[in-house]
């Protein structure tokens, strides 16, 4: 089975667009047909953008509480350590490459140019090519 990291925006993603791609592979997740994979710094993410004000009026909070719930019930967590890499683009995407690295598993983003230059770093839509 495939592991993956989820960057924060798929996630939006797929709760503004249940039929696009990112929701498919949200739902592949949950379904456990993928592998999550989890940090602390992660979740801590995922919990301060979904539930920010901004979102309220396009998330009821019940479906982020069970996204996020069935999510951490079925992913498997990692202790990640930060990596040597100097610069990103944008520090807080740090977070996600250092898990996926622990986790050798895919980094799934819409914000591919965040990261450095990776043949696991990938496009939903290029993720649902090779799974």
């Amino acid at each position: 089975m495939l592991r993956v990291v989820l960057d924060t925006n798929i996630i939006v993603s797929a709760m503004l667009t249940p039929k696009g791609i990112p929701a498919k592979i949200l739902r592949a997740v949950v379904n456990e047909e993928l592998s999550a994979a989890l940090s602390i710094a992660v979740i801590d993410e995922y919990k301060d953008v979904l539930y920010r004000k901004k979102f309220e009026k396009k998330f009821l909070r019940e479906d982020v509480d069970s996204i996020l719930s069935i999510m951490y019930s079925v992913a498997d967590y990692y202790v990640p350590i930060n990596s040597t890499i100097p610069h990103f683009a944008d520090e807080t995407d740090r977070k996600f490459y250092d898990l996926a690295k622990a986790a050798n598993a895919y980094l799934i983003t819409g914000n591919i140019k965040h990261f450095p230059q990776d043949s696991k770093i990938i496009t939903p839509a290029d993720f649902l090519k090779i799974s």
